[in-house]
C-alpha cells in the first residue's frame, strides 16, 4: 500500500509524463508541418522579411510558404511566360505583398480564413493578349495584396532646400525667447 507521500508523487510523474507525451505530439505535427511547407516550395520563409525579385527574369510557376514573415514578390520588372502563370501561396501568420506590372491581368483565387485580401488590379477580360497571373492562395491569419507597381525613375541629383527668403534651413535665425 502506498503512503499519501508517495501518491503524490506518483501522481507527479503521472503528469509530468503526461505533459512531455502530449509536447513531443504536438512537436511532431510542427515539424510534419514544416517539413511539408519546406519541401512543397520553391520559397520557404519562417520568421522573417524577406523580397522576391524576379527583375529580368522569365516568370513562370513558382511557390511560395510563408509563416510569421512579411514578403514583397516583385514581378514589376519580370518577363512573362506566354502560357498563364500561376503563384502558388502558402501563409501562415503572414503578409505577402505581390508587385505586378502593369497591364498584367490577375486573377486570385484560394482559401482564406481569418485573412485578409487586397486585390488593386484589374482584370480586363477583354484584352486576351495581356499576361495572365493565377494568384493561388491558401492562408491563415495571413494579409495578401496584389498590386501595380511604380514606375521606377532614377533620381538625378538632389536639390538643396531653401525658405521662401533664401536663407538655408540651417542657417535660420532663432528667436530669442522673451
Amino acid at each position: 500500500m502506498l503512503n499519501k507521500r508517495q501518491c503524490q508523487n506518483a501522481k507527479l510523474w503521472a503528469g509530468i509524463g503526461l505533459g512531455l507525451s502530449v509536447g513531443a505530439g504536438i512537436g511532431c505535427l510542427v515539424y510534419k508541418k514544416y517539413k511539408a511547407l519546406r519541401d512543397s516550395s520553391d520559397f520557404f520563409f519562417i520568421g522573417d522579411n524577406k523580397t522576391v525579385d524576379f527583375r529580368g527574369e522569365l516568370f513562370q510557376d513558382v511557390s511560395l510558404s510563408a509563416v510569421a514573415t512579411n514578403v514583397l514578390v516583385d514581378l514589376s520588372e519580370a518577363t512573362p511566360d506566354e502560357n498563364p502563370m500561376t503563384l502558388y501561396i502558402q501563409g501562415i501568420a503572414s503578409n505577402i505583398d505581390v508587385v505586378v506590372p502593369e497591364g498584367w491581368n490577375v486573377k486570385m483565387q484560394g482559401d482564406a480564413t481569418r485573412s485578409q485580401l487586397d486585390n488593386a488590379t484589374e482584370f480586363d477580360y477583354d484584352d486576351i493578349s495581356a499576361p495572365l497571373l493565377f494568384v493561388d492562395y491558401s492562408l491563415k491569419a495571413s494579409g495578401i495584396s496584389v498590386y501595380y507597381g511604380f514606375p521606377y525613375e532614377e533620381i538625378e541629383e538632389v536639390q538643396e532646400v531653401v525658405l521662401a527668403d533664401e536663407v538655408p534651413l540651417e542657417e535660420e535665425p532663432v528667436p530669442a525667447e522673451a
